[in-house]
Parts: structure tokens; sequence; C-alpha cells
């Protein structure tokens, strides 16, 4: 590895082919360790210690390679969102890379809040309207979330003469409440890169 660095020393500054090639080098070679070191393991303590130890700075060492891939401003803070939230911290810095649109929890979020708005456009207008829009909106729904199957079942009763409609729009109206709480729970969860 000590030919890399002396290389990277002579070469011109703007040439970063010697900075991703040691950069890389190094994952490489820390992620073979971290297997190595696993194997020989009997899975005590101090082996899966030393292997996490460097399989994180193997990560450190891809996430910084990924950022420059990516034309993106790499901070330590990427690193750490990884290493404490896993898949989900990658998401983020994903996104944030430019790698992917949105986290999981972000679509979730968006489809919860598109849902709940047309939920309440339609328990707006006239019952007839109302009703045949929302069994379309239902029919299309892939949600899985209590509360949707609670609605659905309600819109069924509602058809069936079961409930009137201001009874249906006053429970819906709370199953709505409990779509709220699960998109304010999804966004406590969202990992900010910035903070």
């Amino acid at each position: 590895m000590g030919d890399v660095s002396q290389e990277i020393q002579a070469a011109d500054l703007g040439d970063m082919q010697f900075w991703a090639m040691e950069k890389s080098s190094h994952a490489v070679e820390v992620i073979v360790r971290a297997i190595d070191a696993l194997r020989r393991s009997d899975v005590d303590d101090e082996h899966v210690e030393t292997a996490q130890f460097l399989l994180e700075n193997g990560m450190y060492e891809a996430i910084k390679i990924l950022s420059f891939c990516c034309e993106a401003q790499f901070k330590p803070t990427d690193v750490q969102a990884v290493r404490a939230e896993g898949w989900r911290g990658y998401e983020a810095v994903a996104v944030k890379y430019g790698l992917y649109d949105e986290t999981t929890i972000d679509a979730k979020v968006r489809r919860l809040s598109r849902f709940i708005e047309s939920i309440r456009q339609n328990l707006q207008i006239s019952r007839a309207d109302g009703r045949r829009e929302l069994h379309e909106l239902l029919l299309s729904c892939d949600l899985d979330y209590a509360p949707v199957d609670d609605i659905a079942d309600l819109t069924e009763d509602l058809t069936m003469g079961k409930l009137n409609w201001c009874s249906y729009r006053k429970r819906v109206g709370r199953q709505l409440e409990a779509l709220e709480d699960e998109v304010r729970r999804l966004e406590e969860e969202r990992i900010d890169l910035d903070e």
C-alpha cells in the first residue's frame, strides 16, 4: 500500500485516478481482512469487534469513493448515518449523492399523504360521487396499513346501507387521524444528514 501513497504524492493534484485507486484498494483490503477475521473466529467477542472495526473502516473508504464518483460532497456524518442506521442510513446517503430519488420512508410518507388527501377531498363531495371515487381509490390502493383496510370496510358498509354518510365520514375521519399519526411517526424516522 505504500507504493500507491508514493504515487499519489508524485501525481498532479488534479488527477484523482490515484486517489480513487488508493481508496478503493484500501476498501478491498479492509473488507478482505474482515472476511478473514470472521472465517478464523469462533464468533468470540474479540474477533467480532475486530471484524466490525475492519468493515467500518472499509465502509468509510467506500463511501468516500462513492461521494467522489457521484460528485457529491463527502461528510463524515454520511458514514455515521450508515454506521448507526444501516440500510436506512445508506438510503439517506444515496439520496444525498443522487443515486436514489427518495428513501423508503420518504416514499411511504408521500404515498400515505396523497392517500389521506384524496380521501379527505372525496369526503367533501356529495355522497354518491364521493362513494364512487372512494371505491376507485381503495381498489387501486396498495398501502398495507390497518386504517386503510378499515376505510375499505367502512366504505363497503356504506355501500350496503349499514352506515349513513354522516357516520361514515366521522368514522373514516378517525381512521385518517390514525394514518396521520403514522405519517408523523415515519417523519420522525427520517435521517437528516445536515444535522
